[in-house]
């Protein structure tokens, strides 16, 4: 990447899409957050413009990955078919298809919460298939993505469950699940997408057609990719296990996704109630699933920012 690199604004990045693809007709621009700013282009192409150097890097990596993903077969995936240099783009086939909702998932019927399951659990066996490990840390390094990335698991967990802002109850039950993650057993790691909730994934109906978004991707042991399944519920669980062991003949600690689900939720619960975010998607999907798994306690009702606690 040239020293003098700009990075696109949204401006700049459709008259640089314009210019790239002068005859197209359906030019716009999705929010991508903090990071990206995305540009479809007629439904054909998809481009990412990084907003700042580390989104550059991610996106660096994400190329590589996608092109060892080129035999993927379970689901559609993006494909690398262009770059831009300045600002720096990285351009992808369009892969159609529609959001649905955990909540819309859950209300299918128990044979197309299966299939869903299983097309997961077949999905991340592909991927750990396909990325070796070796390749992935040695890319991760010299890119200095571990430099830029949040704190490892253990770390940010740590933190956020040494905070004290729940009630005596919900604190239990945290305190407990962070000494369950602490001491798992699970498989050797792994190249994850680790990133595979329902924004991520594409439909048409109810069958999944795309996944999107491995600018995450990252290692860690099969258990830690599938914990998202529980968040749906048990069924689509376990049928991704078996679908993933089929393929893989790996065998899963199934305990182990589901400390690590309800161990993801508790960190994010605690993190949006300290931010005083409870209004925020990702708190709502936390009290949401807490409340499904414990009935001892009310989870997103009546609870004290941190903020309003240091202030007392």
């Amino acid at each position: 990447m040239p020293p003098e690199v700009i990075f696109a604004d949204s401006q700049l990045a459709v008259e640089t899409t314009r210019s790239l693809y002068p005859n197209g007709k359906q030019i716009t621009t999705v929010d991508h957050g903090y990071d990206n700013i995305v540009v479809l282009v007629d439904q054909t192409y998809a481009l990412r413009f990084p907003r700042n150097n580390g989104a550059f890097l991610r996106s660096q990596y994400e190329k590589r990955v996608l092109a060892n993903l080129v035999s993927m077969q379970e689901v559609t995936i993006p494909r690398v078919v262009g770059e831009h240099d300045n600002p720096p783009c990285l351009i992808t086939n369009f892969v159609s298809g529609n959001h649905i909702s955990i909540d819309e998932i859950r209300s299918w019927s128990a044979s197309s919460q299966v299939e869903f399951g299983t097309r997961i659990g077949r999905f991340a066996a592909q991927v750990h298939e396909l990325l070796s490990v070796d390749e992935a840390r040695t890319l991760r390094k010299d890119l200095k993505l571990d430099e830029q990335q949040e704190e490892p698991w253990n770390v940010y967990f740590e933190k956020l469950f040494a905070l004290n802002i729940l009630t005596p109850e919900q604190d239990r039950v945290a305190q407990q699940y962070f000494r369950e993650w602490q001491q798992l057993d699970t498989n050797p790691d792994v190249v994850l997408h680790d990133d595979l909730h329902s924004d991520n994934m594409l439909f048409e109906g109810e069958q999944l057609t795309g996944i999107l978004d491995f600018g995450d991707t990252n290692i860690g042991p099969p258990e830690e990719e599938l914990r998202q399944l529980y968040w749906v519920n048990d069924t689509t669980l376990m049928a991704g296990v078996t679908a993933y062991e089929k393929l893989s003949n790996v065998h899963l600690n199934v305990q182990a996704i589901r400390v690590w689900a309800i161990t993801h939720e508790l960190s994010t619960y605690i993190k949006q109630l300290s931010n005083g975010k409870q209004n925020s998607q990702s708190f709502t999907r936390a009290s949401s699933n807490l409340n499904r798994w414990f009935s001892t306690s009310v989870w997103g009702k009546g609870v004290v920012s941190a903020n309003a606690i240091t202030e007392q």
